[in-house]
C-alpha cells in the first residue's frame, strides 16, 4: 500500500505506488504558493521549487512501500533487485519476496537490501510515530554507540546456556568449599539461573559487599566475611624515601604548594629515571594539579574527556618509566575480553562463519607492549564518567559492579592462560581497576 500523499498544500489524497510527481491528478499542473512539503507520510519537511518528486532528501529512497505484516510499518527500499531481505540475502536462504516488496519471513523485523553495497547508513520514516532505519553494510565488527559495546545488548537466554555449560564442564574435587560446607560455585550457578538480568556471578565472580546476596539468602553474612578475607592482599608498602617526599606536599595554601613544588633537589642535575623516576612523577603530578587548580577551571561543569585529560592524567604517566607497559585511552577494546568472546569462532560450513567480536571497551587499559601478531597481556582497567551521582547511580552500578569486574577477569584468566601460572600461585595475582567520577576517585 502507498504511505504518500499528494504534496499540494492542504491535499492528503494518496498516491499511486507509481506516481512519482508527489502531485494528485487534480493538482499536478497547478501551481502553488505555498511552501510545499514533502509527501512522504507524517514528514512536514520543506521542499525547493524545483523539487519535481515531491520527497525530500531523507525520504527520497525511502520506497512506497510499508510493510503489510501485522504489527509492522517496516519501510522498503525501492531499488531492492533481489527479492530477498538483507538477513535471508545474507543466509543464502530460500525466502521469497512478494510482489509489493514485503519479505514472507515470519521475522517482522527485516529490510530489503537495495542494489548498490554502499547504501545509506539509516533511512528514516515516520511511521505509525515511530523511526524505522535500515541496516548498515555487513562487516566483521559492527559499530555501536559510542557508550555502549556489544556486550552491553545481552540475549540471557544465551548468556544463561553458556553460564550453564561452563558450570557442567567444572571438576567437583576443585570447587570452593567454605566452613559452613558450602561450595561458592555451586551457589552463584542456582542463584544465577534464577536472575532476569545479567549479573557478575554469571562469570562466577563474588562481590562480597553485593547486598544481594544475603537479601535472597544466596550467601550468609559470615560466608561473605570469609569470602572477602580469602587470600586478601594488603596495600604494599610505600618506601621512606618516597613517604617522605610526598610529605613535604603537604601544606595549606597554594603559594606553600607552588614554593614546593618549585623546589629543586640534588637529584634534579643527576636524574636518574629508575631512582628518581617515581619522585619526578609525584612533583609533575602535583603541579598539574595546582595549576588547574589556580585556573578555576573546577568550578566549572565538563565533559567526561575533560576530566580524563586534566585532573586523571597522573594515571597515564605513573607508568612511564616501566618497560613495555602503557595507559591506552580512549574507549579501547580488551584484548583479553576480546580472546574469550570468539574461543568458539570457527571457519563457517553449513553456517557462514560468525562475525568476530570485540572486546568490552574502557575507558582506560594498562597493557603491555606486543608485535601486532600477538594478544598483548593486560593488568588492568578503568571507567569514568562526567559526574557522581551517588553510590546507587546506574553508571556506577554498572561499571564498577558489573563490566569492570568482568573485564578484569577476562584480563585475569588470559594472563594465567598465556603465562601457564601454576594453580597455587594464581591467588597471587591482582588486577588493577580504576573508576572515576567527575574529581571522585570511586576505586
Amino acid at each position: 500500500m502507498s504511505n504518500h500523499t499528494c504534496s499540494f498544500s492542504g491535499c492528503n489524497v494518496a498516491l499511486l505506488s507509481s506516481n512519482r510527481t508527489g502531485r494528485c491528478q487534480a493538482h499536478r499542473k497547478l501551481k502553488d504558493n505555498l511552501t510545499r512539503t514533502c509527501s512522504f507520510l507524517g514528514c512536514n519537511a520543506s521542499l525547493r521549487l524545483d523539487n519535481k518528486i515531491g520527497l525530500c532528501r531523507m525520504h527520497r529512497n525511502a520506497g512506497n512501500d510499508i510493510c503489510s505484516q501485522q504489527h509492522d510499518n517496516q519501510l522498503l527500499s525501492n531499488d531492492n533487485t533481489t527479492d530477498l531481505c538483507s538477513s535471508h540475502q545474507l543466509e543464502r536462504s530460500t525466502a521469497v519476496v512478494s510482489a509489493n516488496s514485503i519479505c514472507n519471513s515470519k521475522q517482522t523485523s527485516h529490510y530489503s537490501l537495495p542494489k548498490s553495497e554502499s547504501m545509506l547508513a539509516e533511512v528514516v520514516g515516520k511511521v505509525a510515530g515511530s523511526k524505522r532505519s535500515l541496516p548498515k553494510d555487513t562487516m566483521e565488527e559492527r559499530d555501536l554507540p559510542n557508550d555502549q559495546d556489544e556486550e552491553d545488548i545481552v540475549d540471557l537466554a544465551l548468556l544463561k546456556r553458556a553460564f550453564a555449560d561452563s558450570f557442567k564442564k567444572m571438576d567437583d574435587s576443585k570447587k570452593w568449599r567454605l566452613r559452613s560446607g558450602k561450595f561458592v560455585e555451586d551457589s552463584l550457578y542456582a542463584f544465577g539461573m534464577s536472575c532476569s538480568a545479567e549479573h557478575l556471578c554469571h562469570s562466577f565472580v563474588v562481590d562480597p559487599s553485593d547486598a544481594i546476596y544475603t537479601k535472597h539468602n544466596i550467601f550468609t553474612e559470615d560466608e561473605l566475611t570469609e569470602i572477602a578475607a580469602s587470600h586478601c592482599k594488603p596495600y604494599p608498602d610505600i618506601p621512606l624515601a618516597l613517604r617522605d617526599f610526598i610529605n613535604q606536599f603537604n601544606v595549606t595554601s597554594t603559594s606553600d604548594l607552588r614554593k614546593a613544588v618549585l623546589k629543586t633537589h640534588p637529584w634534579d642535575e643527576n636524574y636518574n629515571k629508575n631512582i628518581h623516576g617515581d619522585l619526578d612523577w609525584v612533583r609533575n603530578s602535583m603541579y598539574n594539579l595546582l595549576r588547574l587548580y589556580e585556573s578555576d577551571e573546577l568550578e566549572h561543569p565538563h565533559l567526561e574527556q575533560w576530566f580524563n585529560i586534566h585532573v586523571w592524567r597522573f594515571f597515564d604517566t605513573v607508568f612511564d618509566t616501566m618497560k613495555r607497559i602503557e595507559v591506552v585511552r580512549g574507549e579501547s577494546s580488551s584484548k583479553a575480553s576480546a580472546v574469550r568472546k570468539n574461543l568458539e569462532r570457527v571457519v563457517g560450513s553449513k553456517e557462514r562463519i560468525a562475525a568476530k567480536k570485540r572486546g568490552r571497551k574502557c575507558d582506560l587499559i594498562v597493557r603491555h607492549h606486543a608485535p601486532d601478531h600477538q594478544v598483548p597481556l593486560e593488568y588492568g582497567a578503568g571507567e569514568s564518567g562526567r559526574v557522581y551521582d551517588g553510590p546507587h547511580g546506574t553508571k556506577l552500578l554498572t561499571e564498577s559492579s558489573l563490566k569492570l569486574p568482568k573485564t578484569l577477569k577476562d584480563m585475569l584468566d588470559h594472563l594465567v592462560i598465556n603465562n601457564s601460572i601454576p594453580q597455587d600461585d594464581i591467588h597471587k595475582l591482582e588486577m588493577v581497576g580504576y573508576v572515576t567520577a567527575g574529581n571522585d576517585l570511586l576505586f
